[in-house]
């Protein structure tokens, strides 16, 4: 593995190819690395973990990672990525996560990275996804985990179409009414938190129906004393973390 805490820069890239079995390769952080870097990046056929966060990479070196078979995690968070680029990851059917928050991705991104059918975690935190594509992630049937944190979401409809889903993170977002209603449907949903998002009243009901939870974190609520035991009541095999709002 290699892991870059000193400054990368393209001109240092042509010097991974003396390490061919090199598995991890984690250099976030470094502005001077571009899509010249990852033309000799993807010669490195063995490598599993690439994080490239904060880098100054775009979707045309995109192009070149699809030449990496054994690619298990992709760290993209920070770089100018944009939707149109998530379709040359298209060959990547090894990934198993994959991390894009703080980009300009949108709705538009999600029919392609439903196609990268290894796929068991997806951050898709800060984006600019509103949530009217989530059901093509129903194409996922390895996706575990969602996080859709700091998105302000419009429509969750989509998340009913995700019955694989196990764990869902929305924590620090505004969150419409009604769009937690549609987690009752997402059978083998587990863990879900929403920390940060100061749930309400009228959504503690929506989430007192999804009787399959197990773990339901809240923190600060925008929820009475009363309220807050009432969706305990509803819910009495989960564990469930929150405060009523102050009195």
């Amino acid at each position: 593995s290699a892991a870059t805490g000193g400054s990368f820069s393209d001109s240092d890239a042509a010097k991974l190819l003396a390490h061919p079995k090199l598995k991890e390769l984690r250099i976030p952080g470094h502005p001077g690395v571009t899509d010249r870097s990852l033309k000799t990046i993807g010669k490195l056929n063995s490598l599993e973990q690439l994080e490239l966060t904060m880098t100054g990479i775009s979707d045309q070196g995109l192009a070149d990672l699809a030449r990496l078979p054994k690619l298990l995690l992709l760290q993209l968070t920070g770089t100018a990525v944009t939707s149109q680029g998530m379709k040359n990851l298209r060959s990547l059917q090894s990934l198993q996560m994959l991390s894009i928050d703080h980009t300009t991705i949108d709705d538009g991104a999600l029919e392609a990275i439903a196609d990268l059918r290894g796929l068991g975690f997806i951050s898709l935190g800060n984006t600019q996804v509103r949530g009217h594509g989530l059901a093509a992630l129903a194409k996922l049937p390895k996706l575990q985990g969602l996080d859709l944190s700091g998105c302000s979401l419009e429509d969750g409809s989509g998340l009913a179409e995700l019955k694989q889903l196990s764990s869902l993170t929305i924590f620090d977002s505004r969150i419409p009414p009604g769009l937690l209603s549609h987690l009752q449907a997402m059978d083998n949903l587990r863990d879900v938190n929403l920390h940060g998002s100061a749930v309400d009243e009228e959504q503690l009901v929506e989430l007192g129906n999804a009787s399959q939870l197990k773990i339901l974190i809240l923190g600060k609520t925008r929820a009475s004393e009363a309220a807050m035991r009432e969706l305990r009541a509803k819910l009495p095999n989960a564990r469930i973390e929150g405060e009523p709002r102050d009195l």
